[in-house]
């Protein structure tokens, strides 16, 4: 799949899922989101307020939890900034890593995105 370019998307609140299971995420808003992106579980990179960040980024159904699509991003190195922040971002999507699955349990899912983390550390090459 070519690299897709950066782009900008507007944050809006979440369902809180995320910092339930201990990875909070920025969410975006799916009507900035580039139409050709394909769904699927990212490493990436976003920027807020001014600090570009490592990011594992979920885009698409949330199936263990019930919920429809969503663009969210759980920023690895996060210092100085606040998940309540309002505003734009911009996203880099640098490498598919999988597609979106459902699992049995929340507590796979957990287990997953642990392994998807590490994965995009890999990718990133960091090692927050």
């Amino acid at each position: 799949m070519p690299k897709h370019p950066p782009f900008t998307a507007h944050i809006v609140k979440g369902s809180g899922k995320g910092s339930a299971q201990g990875f909070p995420t920025v969410n975006l808003d799916l009507t900035d989101i580039p139409a050709d992106i394909g769904e699927g579980i990212y490493a990436g990179r976003v920027a807020v307020e001014g600090k570009i960040f490592p990011a594992a980024i979920h885009y698409g159904a949330r199936p263990v939890h019930g919920l429809p699509k969503s663009f969210e991003a759980h920023l690895l190195e996060v210092s100085g900034i606040s998940y309540q922040v309002l505003g734009t971002v911009t996203v880099e999507l640098v490498e598919r890593l999988r597609e979106v699955k459902n699992f049995e349990s929340e507590e796979e899912l957990k287990e997953q995105i642990g392994r998807d983390i590490d994965r995009t550390k890999e990718v990133l090459n960091t090692s927050c």
